[in-house]
């Protein structure tokens, strides 16, 4: 099995790619956290500010667990991360890591960032037309 480069560059903690092997259990904990984080934004709307503050700190552990496991991260290497960067960029680099671990390569985290999110149409912004 092919080790995947994940661009480490954005944690700040010496290294700049940091190998990981998209096994089965990677590939599965990838998808779980991408569940987590789709059903966060599906139902942040309707959420009153308790509601959402403790959705967001939940799924903000649940981040942090997923980097440590999957890149070996320390607690101390995390939280260097965390507090070197905006907290979008954080779920960025989740979103970077996710899909390096579907597609079994990976690019740069700025080439990531710089390609278009695909996006679903709208069928009834094309009635409105």
């Amino acid at each position: 099995m092919a080790t995947i480069k994940i661009d480490a560059s954005p944690l700040h903690i010496g290294k700049k790619t940091i190998s990981v092997k998209p096994t089965g259990l990677a590939v599965m904990k990838a998808l779980d956290i991408q569940v987590s984080m789709a059903e966060f934004e599906q139902n942040a709307e309707g959420m009153g500010m308790l509601e959402s503050s403790k959705a967001t700190l939940s799924l903000t552990k649940k981040v942090e667990s997923f980097l440590e496991e999957t890149l070996g991260l320390s607690e101390e290497q995390y939280e260097k991360f965390a507090g070197s960067v905006e907290f979008d960029t954080i779920f960025q680099y989740v979103g970077y890591v996710v899909a390096s671990l579907q597609y079994g390569q990976a690019v740069s985290f700025q080439e990531f960032l710089a390609t278009p999110e695909e996006t679903e149409e709208d069928p009834k912004s094309e009635e409105d037309d």
